[in-house]
């Protein structure tokens, strides 16, 4: 037997969704939103497992030995995606400040690390002038 290709998935959940419970909805959401945001942070290089990837979104756990830039590549990916989502649902136009919020929510830690990189070189640069002035 032949596994049914992904639009064929997509239209019979689309076809039966209003028969499932709200709960059963969730799950299948749920279950897709840790599927994308794994596969689509894995193209990126990330190299958190599927079930580290469930881990970071479901039960807000750091993974030991990975680093916070795979981290949060994976809780940004995944807020950017439920923002997209809200969007559609509330039939929102996408115009250029929606896709500057995707970006930023995909930027942050890069947004961060800068932050921190400037506010050690500031650290260090006052720390040179007050060792000359000594």
């Amino acid at each position: 037997m032949e596994k049914p290709s992904l639009l064929e998935k997509r239209e019979f959940y689309q076809k039966n969704k209003g028969k499932l419970s709200n709960i059963i909805q969730e799950k299948i959401e749920r279950a897709f939103n840790i599927d994308y945001t794994y596969h689509s942070t894995t193209i990126e290089g990330n190299t958190l497992s599927l079930i580290e990837t469930k881990a970071v979104l479901e039960d807000k756990i750091a993974i030991g030995g990975k680093s916070l830039r795979e981290i949060y590549e994976v809780a940004n990916h995944s807020k950017a995606y439920n923002y997209i989502k809200e969007c559609i649902e509330k039939k929102e136009k996408l115009t250029e400040e929606k896709i500057k919020n995707i970006q930023l929510f995909t930027q942050m830690i890069e947004i961060l690390e800068e932050k921190r990189l400037d506010e050690i070189n500031t650290i260090i640069k006052q720390e040179m002038e007050g060792g000359q002035t000594r």
